[in-house]
């Protein structure tokens, strides 16, 4: 059959979807979430109260009626914690905008026009001369800077202007404080 559909919504009522929407996202990361020890996945908690907002549109994409994608976007950037409203408030006083926390698209699906489709339904969420952002593991998965670029050709500009690292340190003993 291989029908594959990409449904925007602003909401999403049901609670199996959001039980599956959930059970792909957090498959869908397992993998990256495993190798790096920052965090690509919000809980599960966050995660519901993200697909029932109505200010968050939601592009779920399914092959022959099962979850093959998904796709969130928002202008509500106070939504996340990871993003400082005062930086964007300060240095892009009036320009919107827009947070892409998810992409995620089934394996089976990562090398055909789908995900291309998928961000540029995406993209068309910003404004003209609106911002998208979004964050990645850098380490493991730099694919996302290439598919936006890709998805976007000829119609967005930009790049990386800052990156978060994790640092791990083993402690081989205790310090000694009377020896400082």
């Amino acid at each position: 059959m291989n029908r594959i559909e990409i449904i925007r919504c602003m909401i999403v009522e049901s609670n199996d979807e959001m039980n599956e929407l959930w059970n792909f996202y957090e498959e869908a990361f397992r993998p990256l979430n495993e190798k790096t020890p920052i965090a690509q996945t919000w809980s599960k908690e966050f995660f519901v109260s993200w697909l029932k907002n109505e200010s968050v549109v939601k592009f779920i994409v399914k092959k022959d009626g099962k979850i093959a994608g998904l796709g969130i976007v928002t202008t509500e950037i106070k939504l996340d914690w990871l993003l400082s409203p005062l930086y964007f408030k300060k240095h892009f006083p009036s320009k919107t905008v827009a947070h892409f926390p998810v992409i995620a698209i089934a394996d089976h699906l990562r090398n055909t026009k789908i995900i291309i489709k998928l961000l540029r339904m995406m993209i068309n969420e910003v404004p003209e001369d609106g911002l998208g952002v979004f964050f990645h593991s850098k380490m493991f998965s730099s694919i996302i800077p290439r598919l936006a670029n890709i998805a976007g050709k000829n119609y967005i500009e930009g790049g990386e202007i800052d990156t978060k690292a994790c640092c791990i340190y083993k402690w081989r003993k205790k310090i000694d404080l009377l020896a400082i």
